[in-house]
């Protein structure tokens, strides 16, 4: 009976901190790398499960302390995206903005 590959969840987590990859493509790395070697691989199912199991179990995840409606957090997500201006006619480029308000009237 073969063995079953067990992910290096500390690397995985250092590997999604960077800029474009997600846990999908670290999946289908370790799904080739147990290719190459022969052993038998978890499903992405159990992969992620057992990530954030393991994320959850050591808190590798960042808290942050806030009193809620002080103030609020603008996350430009994600790659640069082209838009396209009807008016002007070009397109330009434009990231992905995520606002998070808590228990805050915003007024715009």
């Amino acid at each position: 009976m073969r063995a079953r590959r067990v992910p290096d969840y500390e690397q995985m987590h250092k590997e999604l901190a960077k800029k474009g990859v997600t846990l999908t493509l670290l999946w289908s790395e370790y799904a080739a790398k147990c290719a190459t070697e022969g052993s038998v691989l978890y499903q992405y199912s159990q992969f992620s499960e057992k990530y954030r199991a393991w994320a959850q179990k050591t808190k590798a995840t960042m808290r942050i302390s806030r009193k809620p409606g002080d103030f609020m957090e603008v996350d430009l997500a994600g790659q640069m995206m082209p838009v396209y201006d009807s008016v002007a006619g070009q397109a330009v480029e434009a990231r992905e903005c995520i606002f998070f308000c808590v228990n805050a009237l915003l007024i715009a």
